[in-house]
């Protein structure tokens, strides 16, 4: 426990200095230490925030928070977000879906997937 807070302590410090990678590493081993969704999507935006090279680690933390709180549509719409980024509408849509399923009235899901609908046509 006391490494835990220490790890997510110096993310944050990292964090509030604008080093978001270091931050993104300090809250991925917080994470490995105790499964903590929350960690995990902190970290994982941080990543999506410094750029397309760090796509894949967002992806990866994101769905590690998924899986630890999969009652929580937020990594699902990070991860929707990140494929979107990438240009993989198909994968972005089914994490959008997999959201509204938990989430049906939750409004970012309903603008993401309608943009989704004007971008495929």
């Amino acid at each position: 426990e006391r490494t835990f807070s220490m790890l997510v302590k110096r993310a944050e410090k990292h964090e509030a200095a604008g080093d978001y990678v270091d931050a993104a590493a300090e809250y991925k081993k917080a994470f490995a230490v105790k499964h903590d969704a929350r960690v995990a999507l902190r970290g994982a935006n941080l990543l999506m925030r410094s750029g397309e090279e760090y796509i894949d680690e967002a992806i990866s933390l994101a769905k590690a928070a998924a899986k630890e709180d999969p009652q929580n549509c937020k990594p699902l719409i990070l991860i929707g977000d990140a494929y979107e980024e990438r240009g993989d509408y198909p994968a972005a849509r089914k994490y959008y879906e997999k959201a509204r399923a938990l989430e049906p009235d939750n409004k970012i899901v309903q603008r993401r997937l309608k943009y989704l609908d004007s971008a495929s046509r």
